[in-house]
Parts: C-alpha cells; sequence; structure tokens
C-alpha cells in the first residue's frame, strides 16, 4: 500500500530519538493512593471534533483540578480562523499545560468502507447507500469495492429522500454494474493523505513544544478499510472498537484497539458514571470517557462530577500516551521499533450495523450543526459488557489467563 513504509520509518525515526513521548505531563492531585490494590487507577478523557468549547469550557474546568485531557482534533477546521472551532493558539496552550492532541481528520470525513443499500448498474450516477457523509465533499476520489473488483468514481455531492434513503451523487455514471454486498471508501492514496496531512498540521502547531501527534480517533463508526491503514501512521486508537464500553486491560493492551465509551449524559446517567469510575478503580482496567464539549448533553457539571468523583476513588485522570507509557505497552512497542521489529497492532471486527453506526451531522463552518461519532449507548452492565455481548472477564479469568501466559500455557 503506498505510503505504509514511509509511515513506518517516520515512526521509527521518531522514537528511536525519544520524541514520541515528549509533551507528556504527570498528574499531581495526590489522591491515588485509595485506588484499589491491582489497578492502576487511570482514566482518560476525550473530546472530539476541537470547537471552540473544547478550550473555554471542557479546559477551564480540568484547570480547576490541575488535569489533563486529549483533543481529537479537526485540524482543517481550525486553521480556518473561525470562532466556532478552537484555534491552534488555543491549542498550542493547552498542551503547554499537559494536554494531548490527537488527529480526528482534517475536516471530520468519513475514511471507512460504507456498504451500499442495493446494487446498481453500470452508467449509475445516484448510489443508495447506508451512509451518504462521503458525499460532503465534491470533488473528492472514491473506489466502490465488490469482491475483488474495484470501480473508481469522483464525488459530486449527496441526496436524502427521508430519513432511510440516502445517495452518493458520482460526477460521471459507474464504469461497471455493482452488486449489494458492494461497499464505498476513499482511494487509499486520499485516505493516507488525510492521515499524513491532518497529523502533519498539528505537529507544525505543536513543534516547538516538541509535540508528536501519535493518537488518531476515527470518525464515525465506519473503521474497516481504514483501519488498517492507521497503524503505519499513529500508535494509538482510543476508539478503535466502537459500542465497547470504557474499559481496556491494563495487562499488555493493545494501543490500536482501545475502546471508549460516552460520558454525555443522554449516553450515561449519573449512576452509570459512579459504575465506570468503581470498576476502574476495583478492576485491572484502566478507562477512556469520550464527549462533546459543544454539546448540551456535556455542560460543566458533568465534566467536574465526572473528574471530581474520578479524583474521589483515587484515579489519576491522564492522558492516552501517560496511561499507555504507566503501564509499559508504548515503551514495549519502542524497544522494537528501535530493534527493526514491524508492529502490527488491531483485532479486525465487522462492519457496523446501522443501528451502531451514527450518521449523526458533521461539524461544518457552514451551518454550525453538531456531530456524534459514534452510538456508544450504555448497554447496563456493570463492566461494561465485552466484545460480541459477552462480559468481559472476571479479575480471577485474568489473574489466571495472566499466571498461564509466563509458563506459556
Amino acid at each position: 500500500m503506498a505510503g505504509h513504509g514511509w509511515g513506518r520509518t517516520r515512526r521509527r525515526f521518531l522514537r528511536s530519538v525519544g520524541i514520541g513521548s515528549a509533551g507528556i505531563a504527570l498528574s499531581a492531585n495526590g489522591r491515588r493512593a485509595s485506588a484499589a490494590e491491582g489497578s492502576a487507577g487511570l482514566l482518560v478523557l476525550v473530546y472530539d471534533d476541537s470547537p471552540a468549547e473544547d478550550y473555554s469550557k471542557a479546559f477551564q474546568v480540568h484547570r480547576e483540578y490541575d488535569v489533563p485531557g486529549c483533543i481529537a482534533a479537526c485540524s482543517g477546521l481550525m486553521e480556518g480562523g473561525s470562532s466556532e472551532w478552537l484555534s491552534p493558539g488555543q491549542l498550542q496552550e493547552m498542551h503547554a499545560e499537559g494536554w494531548e492532541a490527537m488527529s480526528h481528520t482534517a475536516e471530520h470525513r468519513l475514511l471507512g468502507e460504507v456498504p451500499l443499500e442495493s446494487s446498481v448498474d453500470a452508467g449509475e450516477t445516484r448510489i443508495p447507500v447506508r451512509s451518504d457523509l462521503q458525499g460532503r465533499f465534491p470533488g473528492d476520489p472514491l473506489v466502490f469495492i465488490d469482491g475483488d473488483h474495484e470501480v473508481e468514481a469522483t464525488v459530486a455531492g449527496r441526496e436524502r429522500e427521508d430519513d432511510d434513503e440516502r445517495y452518493l451523487l458520482l460526477e460521471t455514471g459507474l464504469s461497471d454494474s455493482l452488486s449489494s454486498d458492494a461497499v464505498v471508501r476513499y482511494t487509499d492514496e486520499f485516505t493516507e493523505g488525510v492521515l499524513v496531512d491532518s497529523q502533519a498540521m498539528l505537529e507544525d502547531w505543536l513543534s516547538e513544544a516538541g509535540g508528536v501527534v501519535n493518537g488518531y480517533v476515527h470518525t464515525y463508526d465506519w473503521v474497516e478499510g481504514v483501519r488498517n491503514i492507521v497503524p503505519s501512521y499513529y500508535d494509538t486508537i482510543p476508539n478503535a472498537r466502537p459500542a465497547r464500553g470504557a474499559f481496556n486491560p491494563e495487562l499488555d493492551p493493545d494501543p490500536l484497539s482501545l475502546t471508549r465509551a460516552y460520558m454525555e449524559t443522554d449516553s450515561m446517567d449519573d449512576d452509570r458514571v459512579l459504575e465506570v469510575l468503581d470498576t476502574v478503580a476495583n478492576e485491572p482496567d484502566f478507562g477512556i470517557l469520550a464527549g462533546h464539549s459543544n454539546h448540551d448533553t456535556l455542560p460543566e457539571e458533568r465534566i467536574r462530577f465526572v473528574i471530581e468523583e474520578a479524583l474521589d476513588r483515587g484515579l489519576e485522570v491522564v492522558t492516552l500516551q501517560e496511561a499507555l507509557h504507566r503501564l509499559g505497552v508504548l515503551e514495549a512497542r519502542d524497544e522494537r521499533i528501535r530493534e527493526g521489529i514491524d508492529v502490527e497492532f488491531g483485532a479486525e471486527e465487522a462492519t457496523p450495523t446501522p443501528e451502531e453506526a451514527d450518521d449523526g451531522e458533521e461539524p461544518t463552518e457552514d451551518d454550525g450543526s453538531d456531530v456524534n461519532d459514534e452510538d456508544e449507548a450504555d448497554d447496563g452492565t456493570p463492566d461494561g459488557g465485552g466484545e460480541n455481548g459477552e462480559e468481559s472477564p472476571s479479575l480471577w479469568q485474568r489473574i489466571v489467563e495472566f499466571i498461564r501466559s509466563l509458563f506459556g500455557g
């Protein structure tokens, strides 16, 4: 795949000279002692889309408690100078106080594969799809994949009929027919350009502080087709497994296959927040919670509630980089990269169903509409549930598995 060798070379160079951990600040809230023995007691908070409220609301609340957070930044929206979005200067200030910047693409494009709703004939320019979000940017290059067959096309726009019928509009008709099993995504070259450019822009803004952008946050839940490209340019993905809950294992977590849950009021009530924090405090899991600071469902009171309750339980609110360095994950990966061993993380998962994927409105400077990146509604289980709807392993099961791994069994 074009560009992947350059991506790995870049990561190896940065890691070999020790830049990868630059900008990490340690929390000093002094309340760690009450976390249960056997739990690192780490909580990561991620704010999506880089609206202006990340600075005016979330950052100011975090300052009250002297704890950092993470910004999933859309660099292309930020560079426009609109007061609707976080400015590069504000991001620099937040980074200087220990916050981590992650890429969330440049303009919040949906990079993953989207299934077609039905078969289409050659010559068609109106393609029925489960999500029309790729139609937001006329001129973008697309590729339709139907088994081993690929058909390229160019976006002309999008069209909706009611809420259930969505169409991609193409500049010219398809050169070949497609079955209902086909999917559509951006071309590899274009996708890689988005990943590289958004990362480079953020790192340029943070260059004076030695900032390196290691994290990538998927836009929406359609992640197939891009999940295998991201690891060439980024080391961590906090939402690689959409809708799987807030908990990640402290024992050898896969930094490119992490999961998170929304802490917004329409995703969790107060009792559920407390259950999540109790689990992070008492089980060998670290937690990742996310939200959109420009949404009414994430008022200052909810951010303050989450942080206060976390600190009361002896948890440390840290960046994702810091959490993974504390757990020894990135150091182990650094060593393997320095030794010239390719490191490929990330488990494959099925394309989300329409119920799992959220086609909420995307952020644009024109309409100022909100965005819901993914539907991570709480499943109601105290442990957040496990993959494929199964419960997460118990603490005893994890201990047994760990002991077996030590003896190769």
